[in-house]
């Protein structure tokens, strides 16, 4: 009977490892669904310098603006949280990025979502990581209580 009272605990005290492990990915999985769902559809403006970067690493269509130089590109974008640079997301399903520096942006516009916008591939990917973070997280609390259920009867008898 000890013998089964030490592998009850083993097997609680790995499902709680677990459990821990699973509150981390939830947080990590929270992470990555936040970044995915974040970018919004932005009028960016760009310098000269800017302009041919963009155009040379993505081809996304670009409008001239004014005689020095500068442009306006339409794309998804998450711009960083302390400066104006940020990433830009493109191609199919917005699965491809570039990170553009400070130096290269002299504006952004967001413009207006378009509605019932179907998910890129990212934002899927990351609800189902998120889902199965916390089935995984749920899992293991379930069975840590079946577990000190089965532990309470076995000591009771």
């Amino acid at each position: 009977m000890a013998k089964t009272d030490i592998n009850i605990s083993g097997k609680v005290l790995l499902s709680m490892a677990a459990t821990f492990l699973g509150t981390l990915l939830i947080f990590w999985a929270t992470g990555q669904n936040e970044r995915a769902f974040n970018p919004t559809l932005t009028k960016i403006t760009l310098t000269t310098a800017g302009c041919e970067y963009v155009q040379r690493q993505t081809g996304l269509p670009e409008k001239p603006v004014g005689n020095i130089g500068s442009c306006e590109v339409d794309a998804s974008f998450t711009q960083y949280r302390l400066s104006s640079g940020g990433t830009i997301f493109y191609g199919n399903d917005d699965s491809e990025s570039l990170d553009i520096s400070e130096s290269q942006v002299v504006g952004t516009i967001k413009l207006p979502e378009i509605p019932n916008k179907p998910w890129t591939h990212n934002q899927k990917v990351s609800v189902w990581q998120l889902a199965l973070s916390y089935i995984f997280t749920l899992s293991n609390f379930i069975f840590i209580v079946v577990q000190l259920n089965k532990t309470k009867s076995k000591s009771e008898n």
